[in-house]
């Protein structure tokens, strides 16, 4: 009986494992859970605890139905009182693990972690001060997924513009907008905006992005650049920002054609 009173996030375990192996909980358990939400005991838990749960809850295959009990149960709230599971969480959230699905079959997945994605989907209808204390009290540590954390904002400023530009349906130096927005953005809040977004256009933006742009450089490098009379110098810099801009936008394909372009900017200087 003194089961979740000992350790609340037996709660949270006990829902996991029971979408996981099909159980049903017995009502005289059910009802233990229910007797130690009501008395607050998860807020009393440890922070990182409960964090170490809720990344578990994530990598199960059955997450979502995990997520939509324990919001229903009143149990999310206890963590942040706003985190609420409603019709559009749930959608976010199946599009966040379609999202991920596709990043690991395009054979793109790297050191990023999956389960950050899937958090801030859930923690999507947060503001951002709210977003940045709930971190805190989850005790989020690394300075990396605090950095995905705090860039959240520019995240979204981002996919704004970038819904404004299908919208636009400006197709004239796409690529190298494109790039501009999203560059320097964490893998993981990059997936979560990819997700976030109802525009198939604005999915196809980001994806290009993961899969072709974020990768891309000028051909012809600073040691090429030296060679052909130009000095280290502000207009090096200049030089290669613009043929990567050509390269992202599709007016280079070849280094014939960066040469081309450096030589015509030489004759004009």
């Amino acid at each position: 009986n003194l089961s979740f009173v000992e350790d609340p996030i037996r709660a949270l375990r006990a829902i996991r494992f029971s979408e996981r192996f099909g159980f049903d909980i017995s009502p005289h358990t059910l009802k233990l859970i229910k007797n130690s939400i009501r008395l607050n005991l998860l807020r009393k838990s440890s922070g990182p605890r409960i964090l170490d749960e809720l990344k578990n809850i994530m990598n199960e295959d059955s997450f979502e139905a995990i997520i939509v009990r324990l919001g229903k149960l009143g149990i999310l709230q206890l963590i942040n009182p706003n985190i609420t599971v409603k019709a559009s969480t749930g959608r976010l959230l199946r599009d966040a693990k379609d999202t991920l699905a596709w990043y690991r079959l395009s054979s793109l997945n790297d050191k990023s972690e999956a389960w950050l994605t899937l958090f801030l989907a859930l923690t999507d209808k947060l503001p951002n001060n709210e977003l940045l204390s709930t971190v805190k009290r989850l005790g989020l540590s690394g300075k990396r997924r605090l950095q995905v954390i705090r860039l959240r904002r520019d995240g979204l400023r981002a996919l704004s513009k970038l819904e404004g530009l299908s919208v636009a349906s400006k197709t004239a130096n796409a690529g190298s907008k494109i790039h501009t927005l999203l560059k320097g953005l964490p893998t993981e809040l990059t997936l979560y905006l990819m997700a976030k977004t109802t525009d198939k256009r604005v999915k196809g933006y980001i994806s290009t992005h993961m899969t072709k742009l974020k990768s891309l450089c000028p051909l012809l490098t600073g040691t090429d650049l030296k060679s052909m009379g130009i000095k280290e110098s502000p207009v090096m810099g200049k030089t290669l920002a613009a043929l990567l801009k050509g390269r992202l936008d599709g007016r280079f394909t070849t280094k014939e054609d960066e040469v081309k372009f450096v030589k015509a900017s030489l004759r004009k200087k």
